[in-house]
């Protein structure tokens, strides 16, 4: 392998699809992205690895419009693979590189008017080698995840961290993914690096959280907890659906970037528009600071850190028996786990005025 490679990190424009036929637009965007960044990125060297963020293909049409999921599931959702990836499988065999995507897909095989909130790569040959289903999610989002079916998850795919958290050994080095809420969890990153990830795909944040330095600092932090690479693309201008005239407020908030394993930003998209960030990354440098320095945390886990998730706060099994349920619903739900976790002592209940 050689000692550096160039990566890309597509800061894209995203339209919310109402149907599987307008997730055209979004894939002729992604095609001419990859062209861009393999032209424009080659002028540093090769590039190897192009990843995209979330919602690339499909948007949030749904959670925009409060969408019935079992609806969706017939209108908008695909199939990894599917036809969708075979088409970002043709650019990546064109070009020889690694593609990250997002998608929302259907898994029938595992549950039925279920959908998955899916990150994927592709390989240089143009196979999907890896697909991980996102583990939490916001109140307003209609993904499942495999918590939410955790019983048929268990029996399907197993209860370990490597169903939840897959880690892929490609020619470039180990790659994990996560997706945007999950990612503010310290634990998702830090399943990965346990799995071996030596780059952590970390997609995406809000513009109003990213206008705080939120996706800076959850960046960087996560690079500096696990020593490994992040690389983070934001969403770019987004348009409600194909007929918006505008985008939206800022939707992802820009600032994608790609940062080393010292928590130091390689490159950065200083802009809520369209962009691309592109950076040499050196895996040899990083193996050798992980074996060297004693300051590569992995090392000093301790078995007493299990204790903290002995019991449980989030219900498992939301959704193996019944669909995700609308906005008003699951903020209901949230709010009455908040109060739980106050009930319990762990937050501390508002005094009486």
């Amino acid at each position: 392998m050689a000692k550096s490679i160039n990566v890309v990190a597509v800061q894209s424009r995203i339209v919310g699809c109402r149907s599987r036929d307008d997730i055209r637009i979004n894939l002729k965007h992604i095609e001419e992205s990859i062209d861009f960044a393999v032209l424009g990125g080659s002028l540093e060297g090769p590039v190897r690895l192009v990843a995209f963020p979330e919602a690339a293909l499909q948007g949030f049409y749904d959670e925009m419009t409060d969408m019935d999921p079992v609806e969706y599931c017939e209108k908008i959702a695909i199939t990894i693979p599917g036809e969708e990836t075979e088409i970002l499988g043709e650019k990546a065999k064109q070009y020889g590189i690694y593609l990250i995507v997002c998608a929302k897909a259907i898994e029938p095989d595992l549950i039925k008017d279920r959908f998955f909130n899916t990150a994927f790569i592709i390989s240089p040959e143009g196979k999907v080698v890896h697909r991980h289903r996102k583990t939490r999610v916001f109140t307003i989002e209609h993904s499942t995840t495999p918590y939410d079916i955790w019983d048929r998850w268990v029996e399907k795919m197993g209860d370990g961290i490597e169903a939840l958290y897959p880690v892929t050994e490609t020619e470039l080095g180990r790659i994990g993914t996560i997706i945007c809420y999950e990612s503010r969890f310290p634990e998702t990153a830090r399943a990965l690096a346990v799995n071996g990830a030596e780059i952590i795909y970390k997609t995406s944040l809000s513009g109003m959280h990213t206008f705080r330095d939120y996706f800076e600092v959850q960046n960087r932090a996560r690079a500096i907890d696990n020593c490994c690479f992040i690389i983070a693309p934001n969403i770019g201008p987004y348009y409600r659906d194909p007929d918006a005239a505008m985008p939206t407020s800022p939707i992802g908030g820009g600032q994608s970037m790609i940062v080393d394993y010292l928590g130091r930003v390689l490159g950065r998209a200083p802009t809520t528009d369209s962009a691309q960030v592109i950076s040499p990354i050196n895996l040899e440098e990083m193996r050798q600071y992980r074996l060297e320095s004693c300051f590569s945390l992995i090392p000093h886990l301790i078995e007493p850190w299990s204790k903290i998730y002995e019991k449980a706060i989030w219900p498992k099994n939301l959704y193996l028996g019944k669909q995700p349920e609308g906005h008003q619903k699951t903020m209901e739900h949230y709010r009455s786990v908040v109060k739980q976790v106050a009930e319990k002592g762990i937050f501390t209940p508002l005094k009486d005025t």
